[in-house]
């Protein structure tokens, strides 16, 4: 967690949880552009150490992610870049992320991921997120509507994107 305070919130609402003897590991860290970056959480200068994604696989000696969940606040760009790709495929099952659209730059940014990170996974889905509220049943399905620049140009909320790279079942 970047934020000190929602650290420190998801240390509490983690704490009486049974994980199957898989320890949880509470880490202070951003992820950015590059190492030692500035990263201000919601408009507070609490963020902790700033490092790109690649760096900070390496740093913890992460071979594998069972499930990876972003909400990065626009930093979710930072990690879907080229340089992240094979890792992202090959050592993460599955993927859950919110992208932002509101931030400055970030539809082009949302363009970029879709015509040239988007098509190295097969097994994508692209829902709505509309005001921090995804009920199942009542998400709509972006899939189609994420190939308009139109559509990316004016949609005013998050969009949810999941991808499945589980490959057991193959």
């Amino acid at each position: 967690e970047s934020s000190k305070e929602f650290l420190e919130v998801a240390k509490e609402n983690t704490s009486n949880m049974n994980h199957n003897s898989v320890p949880i590991e509470y880490l202070w860290n951003s992820i950015g552009k590059n190492d030692n970056s500035v990263v201000n959480s919601f408009g507070k200068d609490d963020s902790g150490p700033v490092l790109t994604f690649k760096n900070f696989i390496k740093e913890y000696n992460i071979p594998y992610i069972d499930y990876l969940k972003i909400d990065a606040e626009g930093a979710e760009y930072d990690i879907f870049i080229p340089e992240n790709v094979g890792y992202l495929q090959r050592n993460v099952q599955f993927i859950s992320a919110e992208f932002h659209t509101y931030y400055e730059g970030n539809r082009d940014k949302l363009k970029y991921f879709r015509d040239h990170i988007l098509p190295f996974f097969d097994n994508v889905r692209i829902m709505s997120c509309t005001t921090q509220s995804i009920v199942p049943g009542k998400s709509i399905d972006l899939s189609q509507h994420i190939k308009d620049d139109k559509f990316i140009d004016e949609y005013p909320q998050q969009i949810m994107i999941y991808i499945n790279n589980d490959r057991s079942s193959v």
